[in-house]
């Protein structure tokens, strides 16, 4: 092991060893320990207190230890209820979650897939072009043809700034803006 390795464990032990000291010798009160471990094991054997009980009729021993005043504090274990399941006002607040989720993805839930609406809500014509005889259309960065498909709706017709698409008999109209000089 290195030196200064074993100098730096060295002070950790002393340290550690001097902590416990100055615990044991100068903090720690022995009258009342002794005092609180006597009384302890005299209440330990004591009988039941007949209102701490669970469900099963299963009796819980008391410890009466003066150095535990927050078991005072804590609420009565004579109703013991599984951590596990939700208690009422869990469920409450869960179902009233529930109802305002399926509310707000009602009211938020764009067009139907495959309708109109959904075609020109998630589709954009950037540029039309000729070249050659053959119309071409840029939608969202696709190159589309006369006859190809977007959305099971087929392009029937490419102009200077608009595509026209059918799907049976819907019909929906891409557009860009006309430039203004």
């Amino acid at each position: 092991m290195n030196p200064k390795k074993k100098y730096i464990y060295l002070l950790m032990v002393v340290g550690a060893v001097g902590a416990f000291m100055v615990d044991r010798l100068f903090l720690s009160e022995p009258e009342s320990a002794s005092a609180v471990m006597s009384k302890t094991s005299s209440t330990i054997n004591k009988q039941p207190d007949p209102k701490v009980s669970n469900s099963d009729d299963v009796q819980i021993d008391v410890v009466d230890d003066p150095s535990l005043d927050y078991l005072n504090k804590l609420p009565d274990i004579s109703v013991i209820r599984d951590v596990f399941s939700p208690t009422e006002v869990m469920r409450r607040h869960y179902k009233q979650l529930k109802e305002e989720a399926e509310k707000n993805h009602e009211a938020t839930s764009g067009p139907k897939p495959g309708s109109p609406e959904a075609l020109m809500t998630n589709n954009t014509l950037q540029a039309t072009f000729f070249s050659n005889g053959t119309s071409m259309a840029v939608i969202n960065d696709n190159v589309y043809r006369v006859g190809d498909t977007i959305d099971e709706f087929r392009i029937t017709r490419i102009e200077s700034y608009e595509v026209e698409l059918h799907k049976g008999k819907d019909k929906v109209l891409l557009s860009l803006p006309i430039p203004t000089n």
